[in-house]
């Protein structure tokens, strides 16, 4: 082999061993240091405007409590039973009249009273008469039924009283029977309509952004373009010293192999 075949092998060696260590696609080489934009990660953070607000950091949606209607159903306490589902029915005296009369042979006070029920529901009820002479008399009725929408009669007869005797009476419903609250239905509750709270009324809701979470920015990671994402770069410097002493080296070596005398 001749000299300058060597210093040419020499110098070919050395320049692949140069490439090995500085070049991009190789692992991290000992010139390479970590990349001062990531920091080692290959990644970097960029912000852009959000998407889906538009940089508000707002949205407006349907709202969804009353899903866009502006107004809600709720449930209050009924206003006709208070809460009960029972209500006192209302039956009123349309006529009344009273007179004496013979039972046998007795004299008594014979008190009649029409009454109407005015209510949807049929119900039972007792009627009193008071009768006052000397002494006051009172008499019940027998448990009677008022059926919706009708008349009906009641006649009590009162003990014996003297012939010609002044008395006075009054007659009147003494007790009745409760029934089903029409208003509610018997629940004692009412569902009435009202503007809804939340959107007061316009359907339409005022919410936090949920993907930029109200900044109205996102982050997102891309490939770091100084370090092409290896997430380290090479001091360039270094290997440029270090080639010029391999070279300077090669030639030295070069030019005393050249120069050596056979002995």
């Amino acid at each position: 082999m001749t000299k300058k075949l060597i210093v040419i092998s020499i110098l070919t060696l050395l320049m692949l061993a140069t490439n090995f260590l500085v070049s991009t696609t190789s692992a991290q080489g000992i010139f390479d240091e970590e990349c001062p934009y990531c920091h080692g990660t290959g990644k970097v953070t960029e912000e852009k405007t959000c998407d889906v607000c538009h940089g508000i950091g707002t949205v407006t949606k349907t709202c969804d409590k009353c899903g866009g209607s502006g107004k809600i159903t709720t449930t209050v306490q009924c206003p006709t039973c208070y809460g009960s589902g029972k209500i006192q029915p209302k039956v009123i005296m349309k006529n009344r009249n009273g007179w004496g009369t013979l039972v046998g042979l007795d004299w008594v006070a014979r008190v009649e009273g029409v009454f109407h029920n005015e209510e949807d529901q049929g119900t039972y009820g007792i009627v009193t008469v008071e009768v006052k002479t000397v002494t006051n008399v009172y008499r019940d009725s027998k448990r009677t039924y008022f059926p919706s929408h009708q008349d009906v009669t009641v006649t009590i007869d009162t003990e014996e009283i003297g012939f010609g005797e002044d008395w006075v009476y009054t007659i009147y419903i003494s007790s009745l029977d409760e029934i089903t609250c029409p208003n509610c239905k018997g629940s004692g509750a009412k569902s009435v309509i009202t503007t809804c709270p939340d959107c007061k009324g316009t359907g339409q809701v005022t919410a936090p952004c949920l993907k930029c979470g109200g900044d109205g920015k996102v982050e997102f990671n891309v490939t770091c373009l100084h370090c092409g994402g290896r997430g380290y770069v090479t001091d360039w410097a270094k290997v440029g010293i270090l080639s010029i002493i391999g070279v300077g080296a090669i030639g030295v070596l070069g030019y005393a192999i050249t120069r050596r005398k056979k002995p």
